[in-house]
């Protein structure tokens, strides 16, 4: 289901739309958020709107299902760019539909775990 939303983060009108599915577990969370107008991890979203401008480089690294990869696209604007690690081929699908569904054209998707050298993968499942 598609979830649209317009709120203000520090400051700063937002808009964005994400395909979210009410019966898996890491979408919950920002569909309860969206549902009520307000953000997810709100500090972290006020950090973001205040660091990020229009032109500037942003890496998400764990982008899950794009919540935070749109977000930073819509900071940086069309001459920034935002590069968006995600590992879990669960969540490949979705985040690659999110930056779409909002016209993202500054977002690259990297399919694999944002790491300083290769190793063990450790998975974290929120539950």
């Amino acid at each position: 289901m598609i979830y649209h939303t317009a709120m203000q983060i520090a400051g700063r009108d937002i808009s964005f739309s994400l395909d979210l599915d009410e019966n898996y577990a890491c979408d919950a969370g920002i569909i309860d958020h969206l549902r009520n107008n307000v953000v997810c991890e709100a500090e972290v979203c006020h950090v973001m709107a205040r660091a990020l401008k229009e032109g500037d480089c942003a890496v998400d690294g764990g982008a899950n299902v794009g919540f935070f990869t749109v977000l930073m696209s819509k900071f940086v604007g069309d001459t920034g760019k935002v590069y968006a690690f995600e590992p879990g081929g669960n969540n490949l699908p979705k985040l690659a539909k999110n930056v779409t569904l909002n016209e993202c054209r500054t977002v690259k998707i990297i399919d694999r775990p944002l790491a300083a050298k290769s190793g063990e993968i450790v998975t974290f499942y929120e539950h």
